[in-house]
């Protein structure tokens, strides 16, 4: 047999900010065929729950006034869960909690006047409160008076926009949710001095880098180490041609610079790379290297034939 729904009805109407319109087909909850542990409270309360509802407990005028097949639902408070109608396992305490969810489950609303939209979710107090843990006078809406341990810190700005702290495999992670997020590390008057985009590029006094880190200012550094795939020893090969230096001069005189050897205004626009700049660089110093080493062959050489015409001119004069 199932068990009676208790419902107990204030007569009292002071202060109430409205109240339902009531027929005569609106009966005190009682007994039905399938409905269990009900309890409401108050002028109106759970008026309008029907037989098949069950689990229920509605304290205070209007609480849960338009439930109608809403189960294991706690409304506590003047028009607590107000709106409700079939949703289940809800929790709304204070004064009008609550009052605006309609068909949630699972949310819970704690404080007078506050709201909940969503299910599976938990809200604490209205938009003036604020909320101490730790503390018995909380000055920000959430203030915490000692340490706290956290696996995952999310911040959300929006359903598509996430940022978050995180401790994973013993590695500190720091995350944004998409690429067109980034994190900003602001100093002084709220200046921009370091980002870190979601597509992985870091700016240093700068907020668009075009590459992996991009830095607007001096770089202090020690070492600067430069990888590279490949080197100019490839000059010194038996097969290298090396450019005669009549071209040399013709390719200098047309374009002002050497050849291989990036423009300034290629260089203005595009930057330069240290890696390949260097390697340019040492090409042409081995490539110079081999100028000097013909050019000495050829002073010995000049050497030798001016030692022999020397004495060549001796001879003719002792004759």
């Amino acid at each position: 047999m199932p068990l009676l729904t208790l419902t107990i009805f204030s007569t009292a109407q002071t202060g109430l900010v409205s109240y339902p319109s009531f027929t005569k087909n609106d009966k005190l909850a009682t007994s039905g065929t399938t409905g269990n542990f009900n309890s409401f409270f108050g002028m109106g309360a759970g008026i309008k729950t029907t037989n098949s509802a069950t689990g229920n407990s509605f304290f205070g005028s209007l609480a849960g006034v338009a439930n109608t097949t809403g189960n294991y639902n706690v409304f506590i408070g003047i028009q607590a869960g107000y709106s409700n109608t079939t949703g289940n396992s809800n929790t709304f305490i204070g004064d009008n909690a609550g009052m605006n969810a309609t068909n949630l489950s699972n949310a819970t609303a704690i404080g007078a006047g506050t709201k909940v939209n969503c299910s599976n979710c938990l809200t604490l107090g209205n938009d003036k409160v604020n909320v101490g843990i730790g503390t018995a006078a909380p000055q920000t809406l959430l203030s915490l008076g000692t340490t706290i341990k956290l696996k995952k810190l999310a911040l959300h700005d929006d359903a598509n926009s996430w940022y978050g702290f995180g401790i994973q495999a013993g590695q500190m992670r720091l995350q944004v949710g998409h690429t067109g997020a980034r994190f900003s590390f602001l100093a002084g008057d709220s200046k921009e001095v370091m980002t870190v985009f979601g597509n992985g590029k870091v700016g240093i006094g700068t907020t668009t880098p075009q590459s992996a880190l991009a830095v607007k200012g001096t770089i202090t550094a020690q070492e600067v180490e430069v990888t590279i795939n490949g080197w100019a020893d490839y000059v010194f090969q038996n097969d290298y041609k090396l450019k005669p230096l009549h071209e040399v001069e013709q390719f200098i005189k047309e374009n002002k610079h050497l050849p291989e050897v990036p423009s300034e205004k290629e260089v203005k626009e595009n930057g330069n790379n240290l890696g390949k700049m260097d390697a340019v660089l040492l090409q042409k110093i081995e490539e110079l290297t081999l100028y000097l080493i013909e050019q000495n062959k050829s002073i010995e050489l000049l050497k030798k034939e001016n030692e022999t015409l020397g004495k060549k001119i001796a001879n003719i004069e002792n004759k």
